[in-house]
């Protein structure tokens, strides 16, 4: 069921690993019924709600989507997040 929630895109095509991506790549995450195309470097944090995620964005622009916070976690990379806690991812480029 997830997997129709989060993809990657980039450099290597379609389904590209977060080892394969560059900085021109994207998150496709459907949120809704429509399939939104985020940059990871737009995201702020994430936190956990029950079966959802909120992605919070640049701009206070938020996405709700059921991807496991696991899965995510995986897909952002250790490099420039970090589980902060077991509901919470945060971008290490927004801590002050």
């Amino acid at each position: 069921m997830d997997g129709e929630n989060l993809d990657w895109q980039g450099g290597a095509g379609g389904g590209a690993t977060p080892a394969d991506v560059g900085s021109t790549d994207v998150i496709l995450v459907k949120t809704g019924l429509k399939q939104v195309a985020i940059r990871p470097s737009e995201i702020t944090f994430v936190e956990a709600a029950r079966n959802y995620v909120r992605i919070h964005l640049d701009g206070g622009a938020i996405l709700k989507t059921r991807i496991p916070i696991e899965r995510l976690a995986s897909h952002l990379g250790a490099d420039r997040f970090l589980r902060v806690h077991r509901g919470r991812i945060a971008n290490l480029d927004r801590i002050r």
